[in-house]
């Protein structure tokens, strides 16, 4: 049982570090889907609308700054969250999380469940 816990532990530290490697120097996921999921639950933790097309303007599809000062356009097109409101629910957990820890926490569960799909 205590080797059980223990490789899990060792799993999950190998996953974090994953993440954090792969997250790492990049802030790539401000232009990608996860910043609009991401962004949808973190509206759910403010209690705020992501349906809402002014909140959703002024939130998810707003330019994105990038490290080297330039900006580019949002990945959230769209009026408003593009998905079910579960999905929403579903992110709250990145959304109580600072944006770079949520980008590092998403890539670690995306190789955690390929990794344990593949076995």
């Amino acid at each position: 049982m205590i080797r059980r816990i223990s490789s899990g532990i060792i799993i999950a530290g190998l996953l974090l570090a994953c993440g954090a490697v792969a997250a790492a120097g990049t802030q790539s996921y401000r232009r990608d889907d996860f910043w609009c999921l991401r962004t949808a639950g973190q509206l759910v933790v403010e209690r705020r609308d992501p349906y809402d097309e002014r909140t959703w303007a002024a939130t998810a599809a707003a330019p994105v700054t990038l490290p080297n000062g330039g900006v580019a356009p949002s990945a959230c097109t769209g009026a408003a969250f593009a998905y079910p409101m579960w999905t929403a629910l579903a992110m709250v957990p990145f959304g109580l999380l600072p944006p770079n820890a949520s980008a590092i926490l998403w890539i670690a569960v995306s190789v955690g469940a390929v990794a344990s799909g593949a076995t």
